[in-house]
């Protein structure tokens, strides 16, 4: 006869406040907790399709295609000062909208 033994793998489970503080302390910690938000940082680096802001925090690589395609390079400069909106896809954070310091949208 097959008897039962108890499994020798433990099974760790974390309950939703402890999850909830585990990521809460990560995102503190430079890693974005939430895929969605907005960044105020300088241009570092800018290329065809996208660009490296600087936050004083982190440096964050953001994918500008959607809005500027291949021609990053010439909306964008390095030194200025923007706001991004968007949203982490992997290591990159896809932008959804691109305003500089004086208010003005970069596309438009």
């Amino acid at each position: 006869m097959h008897q039962n033994k108890p499994s020798t793998r433990t099974r760790r489970t974390l309950r939703p406040s402890l999850l909830a503080a585990v990521l809460a302390a990560a995102g503190a910690g430079g890693i974005d907790a939430s895929p969605r938000g907005d960044f105020d940082g300088t241009v570092e680096r800018v290329w065809d399709d996208g660009f490296q802001l600087h936050t004083g925090a982190r440096r964050i690589t953001v994918d500008a295609y959607g809005l500027c395609g291949d021609f990053t390079h010439r909306r964008i400069a390095v030194g200025e000062q923007l706001r991004v909106t968007g949203e982490f896809d992997d290591a990159e954070f896809d932008a959804l909208s691109l305003v500089r310091a004086d208010g003005r949208s970069v596309w438009g």
